[in-house]
């Protein structure tokens, strides 16, 4: 099944930035507050997609910048890049937050509608979001525009994969192994013991563990796949693959609050992305259609401005509008709205949040990641 690659591996996999556009809409449709009757088991999973972008984010960082820090790319050049890359959407995200806490304090002071919007944005965490350690368990909620949690910590993973590059030599993969390995057991320790709602899924506590686990067996999964390809027919390829989608749909359904589920689906995860980094299957060529690369291209975008618009939407159905709520448990305990009207409300508000992210992309995200490349010095007369 496994052969050893007889040449590089290749420079761009289209179908896994589908797949990280996939797993935002996710996370978006497990944000979204809209139900008629019992929301789907699906949704009520669907956080664990994060912990795909960990693995994504660790497979391309080695991908990308493994051999160029081993030929010498200096610290300061890396997370100036790395920085151009997260920190403008980001910065911009959390100054738009501002108004909208501001707004919702007026109303909670005047009118007596809503909750205390302070109680978890407000001037500490803001500073904690601008210096990205708010996911870092320097704070006991999520603050702000609250996805970004794990933008903190994902941040931290860079800074931790340029120490383990520069420091760890032929043992990198050894080393990732026990990083990997490590937080995992924690992770599932701290989840069977804590016995919370969320499992190991940690956020703003423990969540860089959460991230290491994940960012780590990437960078491994892409280190074998530097070294080894599938040697299979396309059938059983693409057999694979729709297996794997279907494997995957299954256990995210059963993960929420299942610490064992949860642990054998980011397993599966991490399967996943080795099989469609080297598949050239049905599912890879249906990922590699231009629309699901759209949704791939702004997907940070997308994980990014979700909360405010969402938070919008729902503000205006809830206080205005005046949906009943349903006894369903929803995010931080916050319990959807019960409407016939779901599925109309909660495509139009994926629509609008895919329309929005296409404009932060094009004007936020774009030239921020220009921020980042080397300068080019004028040449001296």
């Amino acid at each position: 099944m496994l052969k050893r690659r007889s040449g590089p591996p290749p420079a761009f996999y289209p179908s896994l930035e589908s797949f990280r556009g996939i797993a935002a809409v996710s996370v978006v449709l497990y944000h979204l507050g809209f139900v008629n009757g019992d929301r789907l088991s699906f949704l009520q999973g669907a956080g664990i997609f994060v912990d795909f972008f960990f693995l994504l984010s660790g497979f391309v960082m080695s991908h990308a910048y493994l051999a160029r820090i081993r030929e010498g790319l200096g610290f300061w050049p890396y997370l100036r890049a790395r920085l151009a890359r997260l920190y403008p959407l980001h910065l911009f995200l959390l100054l738009v937050w501002v108004p909208y806490i501001l707004a919702k304090l007026y109303v909670y002071t005047t009118m007596g509608f809503g909750e205390d919007p302070t109680l978890s944005s407000n001037p500490e965490s803001f500073l904690a979001n601008l210096a990205l350690v708010h996911s870092m368990h320097v704070l006991d909620y999520l603050s702000w525009n609250y996805p970004s949690w794990s933008i903190s910590v994902e941040f931290w993973a860079y800074v931790l994969f340029f120490a383990l590059v520069s420091l760890s030599g032929r043992f990198l993969p050894l080393t990732l192994a026990i990083c990997a390995v490590g937080s995992g057991i924690l992770l599932v320790w701290l989840g069977l013991a804590l016995d919370t709602r969320h499992g190991m899924l940690f956020t703003y506590d423990y969540g860089f563990l959460r991230c290491v686990l994940s960012f780590c067996t990437g960078a491994l999964i892409c280190h074998f796949h530097r070294h080894f390809t599938l040697a299979v027919g396309p059938a059983f390829l693409s057999a694979v693959e729709v297996a794997l989608c279907a494997l995957c749909i299954l256990l995210v359904s059963y993960a929420h609050g299942n610490v064992a589920v949860q642990a054998i689906t980011i397993a599966t995860f991490a399967v996943t992305l080795f099989w469609f980094a080297n598949s050239t299957g049905v599912v890879t060529r249906l990922m590699s259609l231009q629309a699901f690369r759209f949704i791939g291209l702004i997907s940070y975008s997308i994980y990014m401005t979700h909360a405010i618009i969402v938070a919008g939407v729902d503000n205006v159905f809830r206080y205005i509008v005046k949906l009943p709520t349903a006894q369903i448990e929803g995010l931080n305990g916050r319990p959807p709205l019960e409407t016939e009207w779901a599925a109309l409300l909660n495509i139009a508000t994926v629509t609008i949040v895919i329309g929005v992210s296409a404009l932060t992309y094009r004007y936020i995200e774009v030239p921020g990641k220009a921020l980042g490349r080397p300068r080019k010095r004028r040449a001296t007369p």
